[in-house]
């Protein structure tokens, strides 16, 4: 177990930088998840993702045609990290101007933009065979070549949304939870619900590319709904949440680079099997 530790773990294995990317995404991921349960809006955890990895290939097939927001200097992450922001920020706004007017139904918007953002990708991609591969294995989530860049840029990102939702925990859970609530006690709710939605846009834009979309939306939504039967509180479900997908990511990591696996698919299905297990515990202890 200690050489298999160091191994993943050691300052000179190959895998350092993914495995500790793999264990903040973990970690830091079901702390804003927990947002997406609270709002009854966990279909926008999947839609979201899909919407980054859609700006990340509209990006790569700009760059390829010659265009280049960031000059020609810019680098493949610069190129992907700048289509995922721009496209999840926009979907963001769209979704939460439709919210407010309360214009049809949230689902069906959400839903939209997820067949939009998918038929999209596919497109984009198909426009640019010369990068499909890359592009391919940025989006599948193969979790094998953390540069120090990216770790740095993880770090400092995912930092700031854990200081800033642990901070301001009592506002964001206001206005996702109760929002008549909210509109009483919270001076600018609007302003609330602006914060968590940058929130959200920073966690999916980096996330998707530094694991892709499947392993992000898993890392989202999974542990919080398979620590949420045995919560007694907010408290609980946080520290909860987070301890499942930290041990789940290394736990991924570990089983994929013993069976030469992708390693986002397997923290998902290691990630779905936790749930499984907790469903069917929480099923027994009922009866």
């Amino acid at each position: 177990m200690r050489e298999t530790l160091y191994q993943l773990l050691g300052p000179d294995a190959l895998f350092h930088n993914s495995v500790l990317a793999s264990i903040i995404v973990g970690m830091i991921c079901p702390l804003v998840g927990m947002f997406f349960v609270m709002r009854r809006t966990i279909f926008l955890g999947v839609a979201l993702p899909q919407v980054s990895s859609a700006g990340i290939v509209s990006a790569f097939w700009l760059h390829s045609l010659g265009i280049h927001f960031l000059g020609h200097s810019e680098t493949e992450r610069g190129t992907a990290l700048l289509g995922a922001g721009l496209f999840t920020v926009l979907a963001i706004v769209a979704l939460a101007l439709l919210e407010r007017r309360g214009r049809g139904l949230v689902e069906g918007r959400t839903g939209a933009i997820y067949a939009l953002s998918a038929a999209l990708a596919i497109l984009f991609t198909a426009g640019n065979p010369t990068g499909e591969m890359h592009i391919g294995n940025m989006l599948r989530g193969e979790i094998v070549a953390v540069a120090d860049a990216d770790l740095a840029l993880l770090m400092t990102t995912y930092g700031a949304v854990a200081l800033l939702v642990t901070l301001c925990r009592r506002a964001l859970v206001l206005v996702s939870f109760d929002r008549d609530v909210a509109q009483t006690i919270l001076r600018l709710p609007w302003a609330w619900d602006l914060v968590l939605y940058g929130v959200f846009g920073v966690t999916i834009s980096v996330g998707v590319m530094i694991v892709g979309p499947l392993a992000l939306f898993g890392f989202l939504i999974l542990p919080v709904l398979t620590v949420l039967p045995w919560s007694r509180g907010l408290p609980s479900l946080t520290i909860g949440a987070c301890g499942i997908g930290c041990v789940t990511a290394f736990c991924g990591f570990a089983i994929a680079n013993a069976q030469n696996l992708p390693v986002g698919p397997t923290d998902v299905a290691l990630a779905f099997g936790l749930f499984a297990l907790s469903a069917l515990a929480r099923a027994v202890v009922r009866r």
